[in-house]
């Protein structure tokens, strides 16, 4: 990170001194890096600092190594378009600030700079913040903690439009995944990608999905205290493939990141049963007419979620562990509904 981008950010801050930024981690493909930056001065010790410096810049041509082989144009001028996004989502939460105290958090965005070379997001540390713990095993706890947080921004963003985020949520769509699809062999599923895709697109119940809801991007409290479950949230962060779409595709994508096969066999049932719980409280206006059509509706497309992830899956990764007898299992449910 350049001296000169840490003074700015101490200036818009107000911060009193900067302490030298620790490292984090680096962004897929080596598109940038994210810091935690101590300061002195604040209500808070640290911020969160998301630079983006693409090859090329925010609107070049030229693209990096994929870390599994996928590069070029196309995977290039996603990922451009993805951080786009993600400024987009913050500055919405600029205008439309979700307050601390909410069970689903996100962190608050204190500064936004896009430039030609790139993006520079300024974010809270939920680590200060009270969510330092990351896990790729939650218990039932955090599970229905997770579930909770997406019925709250499902809820938030029923039937907005989505101006200036992807319209259509999720990272692996088809529309922006065509050397994926020619990579599959041919297939039942490999027909029927466009007749999936068209399911999840004509949902009438549309809301903003995350669009990368894996358990990774959850942050959760490191004390949890079972009698008073309900009122403990998470906070969820990576906004870069926020879009339309039915909120049950984050669903399904979220119970892919905890539970391998027989998992997704054991818990799912009692899950999505928690989930729908949690998404009518969080609805209190709809009639029960609406709702019930809803969940029937969202109930329906489950299985053409997992199949079009599947399908995303077959051609990026052709033995990637999600690929098993539950995916499989619900990709032929799918199928079999798209049959006359």
């Amino acid at each position: 990170m350049e001296l000169v981008e840490i003074e700015k950010i101490a200036q818009h801050l107000g911060a009193s001194q900067v302490h030298t930024p620790e490292p984090l981690q680096s962004l897929w493909s080596g598109y940038g890096k994210i810091w935690r930056l101590p300061l002195d001065g604040l209500s808070f010790p640290s911020v969160i600092v998301k630079q983006i410096n693409p090859p090329g810049g925010a609107s070049g041509l030229e693209s990096a190594a994929h870390p599994r082989g996928w590069g070029g144009t196309l995977s290039h001028q996603r990922k451009l378009y993805s951080y786009g996004v993600e400024m987009r989502f913050y500055e919405y939460l600029q205008q439309a600030p979700i307050s601390r105290s909410t069970p689903a958090r996100v962190p608050e965005p204190l500064y936004l700079k896009e430039s030609p070379a790139g993006w520079l997001f300024v974010l809270e540390d939920l680590d200060a913040s009270g969510f330092a713990k990351r896990t790729s095993a939650p218990s039932q706890q955090e599970v229905r903690a997770c579930l909770r947080w997406l019925a709250r921004f499902h809820a938030r963003h029923m039937e907005q439009q989505p101006q200036g985020l992807w319209a259509q949520g999720n990272y692996w769509h088809l529309s922006t995944r065509p050397d994926e699809l020619r990579a599959m062999g041919d297939s039942p599923l490999k027909a029927a990608a466009a007749s999936i895709d068209a399911k999840l697109k004509g949902a009438r119940f549309q809301t903003w999905i995350h669009g990368d809801a894996k358990i990774a991007n959850f942050c959760l409290p490191e004390d949890w205290l079972q009698e008073v479950e309900e009122e403990i949230g998470v906070a969820a962060v990576d906004f870069q493939y926020v879009g339309a779409g039915a909120g049950i595709v984050d669903i399904a994508y979220f119970f892919s990141s905890i539970w391998n096969d027989e998992g997704c066999e054991k818990y799912v049932p009692e899950a999505l049963d928690y989930y729908f719980d949690a998404l009518v409280q969080e609805l209190p206006q709809w009639s029960q007419a609406d709702w019930q059509a809803l969940e029937k509706e969202w109930r329906f497309l489950y299985p053409f979620a997992w199949a079009d992830f599947l399908r995303f899956l077959e051609g990026w990764a052709p033995a990637h562990g999600k690929i098993h007898p539950y995916s499989q299992r619900l990709t032929a449910e799918a199928l079999a509904k798209l049959s006359p």
